[in-house]
């Protein structure tokens, strides 16, 4: 995926579960017909880390319509809540179930390198996903929650880390550069827009030719037989300033959520 996983998307996803499917992918529990937290995947009664998707609070019996409401006033779906913002807070399940959903599996950790640094060997020491080893302050969000949501200096690597998540591709111009634009050697972008989702090289039962198919358990789980045992990783995890390629790795669990955390799937091509 060129951009990780963005509120709309997981909104999508989860609008198309049945109701015992919905209750597994979200953090907030809503087995009942009333809900308090109903930010629900920060469990929270108010945007969290600026994760912005919400339920109403009387829910019923069937399947929930969940929505993105980044403010908290306006109608939801409008124009300034966050439906185009990378989505954190998703669990290592919730990443594998929309995975499988979505006929795509999991990035590797030697995959995330390559789509980084490209094909040549490390040359750059303390290189960011960028191509340099420069980074500097943070900017202030403009258009904040709009599809259009930029920074004050937007296209400078200084506008990364304000108030993050931010909106998926937010820092490319039709005139940036690479740098600029924050972007991989091969043109994938929002490595440091929230930590990155990795299967760790040492998982040695993942299998990489392993696909989704679309069809998940009855309870809302991921079905790939490829995917078992495998080690997984947050990497560029820092909610104060990005890590070097090479650095910030995390070990998770099937239960971690953090406010930091990203994912995108990936699909081998055979050429």
């Amino acid at each position: 995926m060129k951009y990780k996983i963005t509120a709309r998307q997981y909104i999508d996803f989860l609008n198309c579960l049945t109701r015992q499917q919905q209750e597994n992918r979200v953090q907030t529990d809503i087995t009942g017909t009333e809900v308090i937290n109903r930010y629900v995947m920060s469990n929270t009664t108010v945007p969290d880390a600026r994760n912005p998707i919400r339920c109403d609070e009387f829910i019923g019996n069937g399947p929930i319509t969940f929505y993105a409401d980044l403010d908290g006033s306006n109608p939801p779906n409008s124009s300034i809540d966050g439906q185009d913002l990378v989505l954190n807070y998703l669990s290592p399940g919730d990443i594998y179930t929309y995975l499988d959903w979505a006929r795509l599996r999991p990035m590797t950790e030697l995959e995330y390198e390559k789509i980084c640094r490209g094909q040549d060997m490390p040359v750059v020491p303390g290189e960011y996903a960028w191509g340099t080893a420069t980074f500097n302050a943070a900017g202030t969000i403009t258009n904040a929650g709009m599809n259009t949501e930029s920074t004050s200096n937007d296209g400078t690597l200084s506008s990364l880390f304000e108030a993050l998540p931010h909106r998926a591709g937010y820092a490319a111009t039709p005139t940036s550069s690479r740098t600029e634009s924050c972007a991989t050697f091969y043109g994938v972008m929002d490595m440091h827009n929230l930590g990155e989702f990795l299967i760790g090289v040492n998982s040695t039962n993942f299998t990489r030719t392993s696909y989704g198919d679309g069809e998940l358990s009855p309870f809302g789980f991921a079905q790939v037989s490829g995917w078992t045992t495998s080690v997984e990783l947050l990497r560029n995890g820092s909610d104060t300033s990005p890590d070097a390629i090479s650095e910030g790795k995390t070990g998770l669990t099937s239960v971690s959520r953090h406010s930091v955390m990203g994912a995108r799937g990936v699909r081998r091509l055979l050429l």
